[in-house]
């Protein structure tokens, strides 16, 4: 059953940073992390307002960021040193909402996808006024091998629920198959009601502007995919 969302005290907050500062070591990264807006919100949320629960979570998220997310200083030049131009890109800012594009058919690994992909959703999140974003997957060349790579796709979205909880706002999967049904059929498990609503499988191309913008759209149609100022 969902739970409604509440507002947190400030004795609470206090509570949970306190305990989060006595044990675990603080730099600026975790500081913009911890304090961004909804942070702690939505790690209570999650934990069903559990405040222990959400102080653990909250904890090995910022471990888990330690080992995994790379600092970015310029966006830009992240994705040339890392030849990822053509696969991912932040092509807008819709309000307080980021739309992140990512082609999936690379000769990166899916876990090296992943990776990019969580240090730039952090790089928005701590760095703008960003409080969710939009992925789209465009799956096209996507065949039948990739239903191998399944566990590793389950584990990847397993990392993403966990660490950025409520930070997506929609997945949009452009350029589906079958295959890819079948795949999604297989992740979906794992993903409660409230996540599988905001999955959505994109049947015409022009349905991209109804969750983004026609700028997106043109983009995306145009293949003039590039990182918009950050």
């Amino acid at each position: 059953m969902e739970i409604e969302k509440r507002e947190i005290s400030e004795e609470t907050l206090r509570k949970i940073l306190s305990q989060i500062i006595d044990k675990v070591s603080i730099n600026n990264m975790t500081k913009k992390f911890i304090t961004k807006k909804n942070t702690i919100d939505n790690f209570m949320y999650v934990n069903h307002y559990d405040i222990d629960k959400s102080i653990e979570h909250l904890i090995k998220s910022i471990e888990w960021r330690s080992d995994n997310i790379t600092v970015i200083d310029n966006l830009d030049d992240y994705c040339k040193e890392h030849n990822i131009m053509d696969n991912i890109a932040v092509l807008s800012k819709l309000n307080k909402n980021y739309v992140l594009y990512c082609n999936l058919q690379s000769d990166l690994s899916i876990e090296k996808i992943f990776n990019y992909l969580f240090s730039i959703i952090e790089h928005i999140l701590i760095n703008t006024d960003c409080e969710q974003y939009i992925l789209i997957f465009d799956c096209q060349g996507i065949g039948l091998e990739y239903s191998f790579y399944l566990p590793s796709i389950l584990n990847q979205i397993k990392l993403l629920k966990e660490h950025f909880p409520e930070r997506l706002k929609n997945l949009l999967l452009y350029n589906t198959s079958q295959i890819i049904s079948k795949i999604y059929d297989g992740i979906k498990i794992i993903l409660d009601n409230r996540i599988q609503k905001k999955v959505v499988f994109i049947k015409n191309s022009a349905e991209i502007a109804n969750y983004c913008s026609q700028t997106v759209l043109d983009i995306i149609l145009n293949n003039k995919k590039q990182n918009i100022t950050i």
